[in-house]
């Protein structure tokens, strides 16, 4: 993917996690990193949350990365299914999310489904 369409990607990802849960993503949430991990991807939007247990640690990924993990969580089932005493998590379903398109319109759909009270 072109850097150019990554930081595109990446802003449309935040725009639409601060309208999916204004609450858990504000706007103070994000940063623009102009050398995300060294990769010379200038602009891109990243998502900062705090992960530390008894100390205070913050830690970050890009907004798209967010997006797909929520737009994942929100749709995937799974089971655990135990084979000779092992218990193994079995994923049922799992939406595509094999282009950015993909993901964009699912997060669209969510959007749409809490405005509207959403089954």
């Amino acid at each position: 993917m072109k850097k150019r369409q990554i930081k595109k990607n990446s802003q449309k990802a935040m725009q639409l996690l601060i309208q999916i849960d204004p609450k858990r993503y504000p706007e103070n949430a994000f940063v623009q990193d102009f050398d995300h991990c060294g990769d010379s991807v200038n602009g891109i939007w990243e998502f900062w949350y705090e992960c530390g247990g008894e100390y205070n640690k913050w830690d970050c990924c890009t907004a798209f990365e967010e997006l797909h993990s929520l737009i994942f969580r929100d749709n995937a089932v799974g089971d655990v299914i135990v084979t000779d005493g092992d218990p193994n998590w079995v994923w049922i379903k799992t939406p595509d999310l094999s282009t950015a398109k993909k993901v964009f319109n699912l997060a669209k759909q969510l959007i749409e489904q809490s405005a509207g009270g959403g089954v």
